[in-house]
């Protein structure tokens, strides 16, 4: 569900001067009227800060550390085993909850602002590193148009291995982070932007509030590539794993099996029904409905735990009851079934494809569609993670943000 947005700083200048552009165009539009905003990331797109007391960790790993980035930083992808273990995630049957290993704390980086979703990776200096930017165009255009970090812009960064209220208080968090930009906004509703994961994290978070606090703090949602029936990609990373960066193929599919978000966004009933999204043979073939004897057959018993605990809380969420603007990128081949003739211990011999943004097929991109949304934008040819930083999606937001300013 994720690969680094392929974007340059020629694509951060764009969005510099389309901003530019725009204010020229309008020189007596008033910034202060504008909407405060929270921007929710996708999987993988927060950045991760871990702290060791007395870990028993591997061999060569420390045992103790103070609060360093995690992910997404090159010097622990270095030490390969110790990032791995350091990243790993278990989980309580008895209570349905996910915790650490042993002697290891992880917290979103940079909770409210927004320098744990503009850059993936920095140097231990803190600097960000060229070629990581995910949400740096988004945030560099709102501020072109005339937000102010920390006054009407923050970031909601989250435990994105974790699933459904992450670490039992981010839902606690974020209402919080609401209702003090709304204070700090002359009692101004919020609006949200979230993208990918980050819609369910904000839907399961609405859902939890009564509607006289959504009707008072909240404004509007910008529901961007949103994964309501899951993706077909998080199956076959489940079962097969997959390279990335400096990490083998075995050890991403072990941290893989253990996260619950890899699980919660599964491709539910919803989005092939019946049909087998794994061909194995003429007889072994599982769909949607048999992922219970998949994780059985590939001996992935924490995965099967974690799945049972969570089916279907995706695919039935209900409609968070605030006005939604659905937007998504279509027309982009996309990952939907796989064959696996060689047996479910090699990688598939064929993968097919179908409509969507490349990441997300098209069934569950517009299971949106079902909540009723103020307005659909499709983006044809847009990437799953390049929209965020596409000119035209930009430009769309800033139209739906700028013509609701008081």
């Amino acid at each position: 569900l994720f690969n680094f947005p392929d974007v340059t700083e020629i694509d951060i200048v764009a969005a510099k001067t389309l901003a530019m552009e725009w204010r020229a165009a309008h020189p007596g539009f008033d910034a202060s009227t504008l909407p405060p905003l929270i921007l929710l990331p996708g999987l993988m797109g927060s950045g991760l800060d871990s702290q060791l007391t007395d870990a028993p960790s591997p061999a060569t790993c420390p045992r103790n550390q103070d609060w360093e980035q995690l992910w997404l930083s090159p010097d622990k992808l270095l030490r390969a085993n110790c990032f791995v273990w350091t990243l790993g995630l278990n989980f309580d049957e008895v209570d349905g909850t996910f915790y650490n290993n042993e002697g290891v704390d992880i917290r979103p980086k940079d909770f409210g602002g927004l320098d744990g979703i503009n850059y993936l990776s920095y140097t231990a200096d803190g600097v960000p590193i060229n070629g990581t930017e995910y949400m740096e165009g988004l945030i560099v255009y709102l501020e072109g148009i005339g937000y102010v970090p920390g006054q009407n812009l923050a970031g909601a960064p989250y435990d994105w291995r974790q699933a459904n209220n992450p670490y039992g208080t981010w839902n606690d968090d974020l209402k919080a982070l609401i209702e003090s930009l709304y204070a700090n906004n002359g009692n101004t509703p919020v609006w949200a932007l979230a993208h990918s994961m980050g819609n369910l994290e904000l839907t399961q978070m609405l859902n939890t509030q009564t509607q006289d606090w959504k009707d008072q703090y909240f404004g509007e949602f910008l529901s961007v590539a949103a994964p309501f029936s899951g993706a077909s990609s998080t199956l076959t990373g489940i079962v097969s794993g997959s390279s990335f960066l400096f990490l083998e193929p075995e050890d991403v599919k072990e941290l893989i099996q253990g996260w619950g978000s890899m699980v919660w966004m599964l491709p539910d009933i919803y989005l092939l029904g019946d049909e087998p999204l794994i061909v194995v043979n003429a007889t072994t073939q599982y769909s949607s409905f048999d992922f219970a004897q998949l994780f059985i057959d590939i001996n992935a018993t924490n995965t099967l735990a974690i799945y049972e605990h969570l089916v279907g809380t995706v695919g039935t969420m209900e409609s968070p009851e605030v006005p939604i603007h659905c937007l998504y990128g279509v027309n982009t081949d996309t990952q939907l079934w796989y064959e696996y003739r060689d047996g479910l211990d090699e990688y598939p011999t064929a993968v097919h494809y179908g409509d969507g943004d490349g990441t997300v097929p098209i069934q569950s991109l517009e299971k949106c569609l079902e909540f009723d949304p103020v307005s659909t934008k499709t983006f044809d040819l847009i990437d799953h993670n390049e929209i965020l930083n596409d000119p035209v999606f930009l430009a769309y937001v800033g139209a739906l943000l700028t013509n609701a300013a008081k």
